[in-house]
């Protein structure tokens, strides 16, 4: 008997013992394994900017983007960049692009390069044949072709406006310079009127943040990371009396013009008529 049962216990004494020192092999190399990983992961987190976040790893010297790029047209009003924002949540916006304030300033100046081209050489007579000097003659300036703006970058720019100062949505901002502000609700489109918006979501101007260049910009609600530009908008909801009184002056006068088809005011594109002459975008990096 006994010589019977020995095969049957050698059978399962091998595999006990074989799986007995694998477990103490592997608590032999448990420490040294743990070591290794921590190692790894200290030098991988203090030179190769390892993060987790949001469950993903991710492995570089960049930031992390947390959005699109975000495109902000000059002509349009409140635009949503689509990323959604936590009170108290903090992103990096960094802008960058041109923008102009007076398209008709550009027009009038592309109307007098030539002319001011031929005639600005130390003698046009040598430089010129006649048939030039003739088809480009010194333009006769005046206040109605005037051309002294220029573009513009985030920080905007400083030229005071003869009648529509006070009608600026920042008032004591340049003209043009990037606005940025956390909009609660996004039922709003770009042209809509921007008081409209302020107004429904309890929103007060001084709470649009001005972006010039990087800029550290802290949520101060949930919301949608919304931008614009600082341009003068004309609405029967504004807090600028000058800016009510336009508002009104148009609405009678496009009543008074009502039947005439060829110069009629369509009343919704008050609010944004003076961000129709501009031309040019901003696009801003929103990153962690």
């Amino acid at each position: 008997m006994t010589a019977s049962n020995k095969p049957l216990t050698s059978f399962f004494n091998e595999p006990f013992r074989f799986w007995l020192r694998l477990l103490g092999l592997s608590l032999a190399l448990t420490p040294a394994v743990v070591l290794t990983l921590i190692s790894l992961l200290f030098v991988s987190t203090r030179f190769f900017n390892l993060r987790i976040e949001d469950g993903q790893v991710s492995l570089g010297t960049e930031e992390q983007t947390i959005g699109l790029q975000a495109t902000v047209e000059s002509t349009s009003g409140f635009q949503n960049s689509r990323v959604y924002l936590k009170q108290g949540e903090k992103v990096i916006l960094e802008p960058e692009g041109r923008i102009h304030l007076a398209s008709d300033h550009l027009y009038n100046f592309a109307r007098a390069a030539k002319p001011l081209i031929v005639n600005g050489v130390p003698d046009p007579q040598e430089q010129w044949p006649e048939e030039i000097l003739q088809k480009y003659p010194m333009p006769r300036l005046t206040e109605r072709n005037t051309f002294y703006r220029d573009w513009v970058g985030p920080e905007g720019d400083s030229y005071p406006s003869d009648i529509l100062e006070e009608c600026k949505l920042r008032r004591e901002l340049n003209w043009g310079s990037l606005l940025a502000v956390v909009i609660p609700d996004d039922k709003f489109s770009a042209q809509t009127d921007p008081w409209e918006v302020l107004s429904t979501n309890s929103i007060e101007p001084n709470q649009l943040v001005q972006v010039t260049g990087r800029t550290e910009f802290v949520a101060d609600r949930d919301g949608w990371l919304t931008f614009i530009v600082n341009e003068a908008v004309i609405s029967a909801l504004s807090p600028s009396q000058d800016s009510r009184e336009y508002y009104d002056a148009l609405k009678r006068m496009s009543q008074d013009m009502s039947n005439n088809p060829s110069h009629r005011i369509p009343m919704r594109a008050i609010p944004l008529v003076w961000f129709s002459d501009n031309a040019g975008a901003f696009r801003v990096k929103i990153s962690r």
